[in-house]
């Protein structure tokens, strides 16, 4: 139904044909209505008739021409109707087009767009019917709708990295110490060997000198509880952020 284009695309308008007669409810009659204006071709991506039936207008690759200063990074859908400011005509079956039509949009655009209608950006009624209830819209116009895929929540991904910095903040010397010890200096103050069973239990070649490894472990001793603590000050970020945009768009 929708095939999100190459261009940006922040928000989408909703408009009306103005016109309640059954002959003028197809993308054909509106593109020549706007082809005897002066445009290229008729100003709406997406034109919904009377039956219901989603016709394709303007492609999509290209902007609008349907509100006048806010084209840009928009898309434009027409329904037909709307004759002097009235709402008798528009159908069920066009509002579960318009329903599923924007839909496939918030999908495509993961969430990241907002809907609404030509009259939030001229002095006209377009499109006269109530679009904010039909399409269940936040105050800030996006749609109400879950996300498909909840493994691609932010909140459960930021959870999951503070969980693991809490995790690292508990692997300190209880992990590293000993290994820590043993490759380092001894009374006498010699390196000593590390025992063969410590070598191959890490999986580290048993050629590799005790200095050095003493080195690595206490730079690790060091360096763990300061990464610790940026991840779960990171991962908490992510849920506070997340939390606040998901509320701001209307996620459940």
């Amino acid at each position: 139904m929708f095939k999100r284009p190459r261009r940006g695309v922040k928000r989408v308008f909703i408009h009306c044909s103005a016109s309640n007669r059954p002959e003028d409810s197809n993308v054909e009659t509106i593109r020549l209505w706007h082809l005897s204006r002066g445009f290229a071709d008729i100003g709406y991506h997406f034109f919904i008739g009377f039956d219901g039936k989603i016709e394709t207008g303007r492609e999509l690759e290209r902007l609008p021409a349907a509100q006048r200063g806010h084209n840009a990074l928009s898309i434009a859908i027409c329904l037909a109707g709307g004759q002097d400011g009235t709402t008798e005509a528009f159908t069920t079956a066009q509002f579960q087009s318009l329903k599923r039509l924007c839909r496939a949009i918030h999908d495509a655009y993961d969430g990241q767009i907002t809907f609404h209608g030509h009259c939030e950006v001229s002095n006209k009624n377009c499109p006269v019917f109530d679009y904010e209830t039909i399409l269940a819209l936040t105050p800030s116009g996006y749609l109400k709708q879950p996300r498909r895929d909840l493994s691609r929540s932010r909140t459960i991904v930021g959870g999951r990295v503070a969980t693991l910095g809490a995790a690292l903040s508990a692997v300190d010397e209880s992990v590293f110490e000993p290994l820590a010890q043993t490759a380092g200096p001894n009374a006498a103050g010699e390196t000593s060997t590390i025992p063969t069973p410590i070598v191959d239990g890490l999986g580290l070649l048993s050629e590799l000198e005790p200095a050095l490894l003493f080195s690595t472990t206490t730079g690790i001793l060091r360096i763990v509880p300061w990464f610790a603590v940026i991840l779960v000050l990171v991962g908490v970020g992510m849920v506070f952020f997340a939390r606040f945009d998901d509320h701001m768009r209307g996620l459940r």
